[in-house]
């Protein structure tokens, strides 16, 4: 895990797998949108996804919007364990999207065709999330 010193000292990013049910696990670079103002950010002002990064976690977090962003992105809503509750694909700017599932906890941001690309489906999961939250100082915000 990498934590950026400075005003954005709150940026973590690591490699997190996602295990995907009869396949190999697929390695993530994630970056971790950790604060308020990161997950209100997020992609904002971006004209294409970033290359620093395959995904953006955003903890506690199940609404999400895609204003002032010149992409469109795909969306995992995650549980507290890490699984996989829902899957949006091709979320187009300027557009909301909200918790598709009362078990959503975390969002990840993909960058748009991953979802297909990497054959992610429900019951996927991130099996580290739990422990990242528990290493991050167990509460999100």
């Amino acid at each position: 895990m990498q934590r950026h010193a400075g005003p954005a000292a709150r940026i973590v990013m690591l490699q997190l797998p996602l295990q995907r049910a009869g396949r190999p696990p697929l390695e993530l670079r994630v970056r971790v949108a950790w604060g308020f103002d990161e997950r209100l950010r997020g992609l904002m002002f971006r004209r294409r996804w970033p290359t620093a990064f395959d995904a953006l976690l955003l903890p506690q977090c199940t609404a999400v919007h895609t204003a002032c962003m010149g992409f469109a992105i795909d969306l995992l809503q995650l549980n507290g364990g890490g699984r996989v509750v829902a899957v949006v694909q091709g979320l187009r700017p300027w557009r909301l999207a909200l918790a598709r599932s009362a078990a959503a906890c975390h969002t990840l941001e993909l960058q748009e065709g991953a979802v297909a690309r990497w054959k992610i489906r429900v019951g996927d999961r991130l099996p580290r999330l739990p422990a990242l939250q528990a290493a991050l100082g167990g509460s999100w915000r």
